[in-house]
């Protein structure tokens, strides 16, 4: 009996919580309602303002519009610069690298630190050798350039400016190999082709430098053929543009280069002065001491 009671006080309970809830849905009820025909009255609308907007839209759809929605904006493009063909986009990588191939093949050929008569000094020791391998230069300049333009059809923009490049070239290459035959005598052709490998990949002369590895692009602007390169392009190719910055830092090189050659030629010079100059095997000593042991 007393669960009776306790059961009947719950049911009690929940009729009143049932009967508040359904005075809060029938509140809702009529909130749904007002919603409902705000909607309907905002759907008639759009739809008489819809069907106005259509009677005074007047649209005769043709060609051209179609045209106008599928593509709505044209592009156009101007060509600053004129690169006729692949040939062309190459050809500095490929100069740059001949000539350094030529300043390396001279050294082999050629040695460097040998006078062939008793210097007066160190500078016109130094004068002496550049009688050759500055003509060299000179030659190998105008061959690589004439018979590009001859033979593979090189039609350079800037004629003088690129023969400039290319001969400033020229001995900035031949001046960093000889004075690495120089300093480290047999092994600096080793060095001079090692250079060369990192110069191939560094310089950006195939492909921007930007695909290439992080070591390559942290020595990019460290390479002497980088700016050899770019120079050669845009003297080139480019009609608005100018190498005289890249003319600028060979020259800079170039000048650097022939420093540290007279440097090493005037410290060489006082030992030579002190030996018999008749015994080359002696003057080919005092080059370094790789050439000493050769000696011995």
């Amino acid at each position: 009996g007393q669960t009776l009671v306790n059961g009947s006080a719950k049911i009690t309970n929940g009729n009143q919580q049932l009967a508040s809830g359904t005075q809060q849905l029938a509140t809702g009820s009529k909130k749904l309602g007002s919603g409902i025909n705000q909607i309907t009255g905002g759907a008639q609308k759009l739809s008489t303002t819809l069907g106005n907007a259509a009677k005074k839209a007047d649209v005769n759809p043709n060609n051209e519009t179609y045209q106008q929605v599928s593509q709505p904006v044209k592009a156009a493009h101007t060509e600053l610069d004129k690169v006729p063909n692949n040939g062309t986009s190459m050809a500095p990588y490929m100069i740059a690298v001949s000539l350094f191939v030529g300043a390396i093949a001279l050294n082999l050929m050629y040695n460097m630190y040998l006078p062939k008569a008793y210097p007066k000094s160190g500078f016109d020791w130094m004068l002496s050798k550049m009688s050759i391998w500055g003509p060299f230069t000179f030659l190998e300049s105008i061959l690589d350039f004439t018979l590009l333009c001859a033979m593979d059809g090189l039609r350079p923009l800037h004629m003088l400016s690129t023969f400039g490049v290319i001969w400033l070239w020229a001995l900035v290459a031949m001046a960093l190999v000889t004075l690495l035959n120089l300093v480290f005598a047999q092994i600096g052709s080793f060095l001079g082709m090692v250079l060369l490998v990192v110069q191939l990949s560094g310089s950006g002369g195939t492909y921007p430098i930007q695909l290439s590895s992080h070591f390559f692009e942290d020595i990019h602007d460290w390479l002497p053929m980088t700016y050899a390169v770019e120079g050669l392009r845009k003297t080139l190719m480019m009609y608005h543009n100018s190498a005289w910055l890249q003319a600028g830092v060979l020259f800079s090189i170039l000048v650097g280069l022939l420093i540290l050659m007279w440097l090493f030629y005037s410290r060489r010079y006082v030992q030579v002065s002190k030996i018999d100059f008749a015994d080359q095997q002696q003057v080919a000593a005092t080059q370094n001491s790789l050439t000493r042991r050769l000696a011995r």
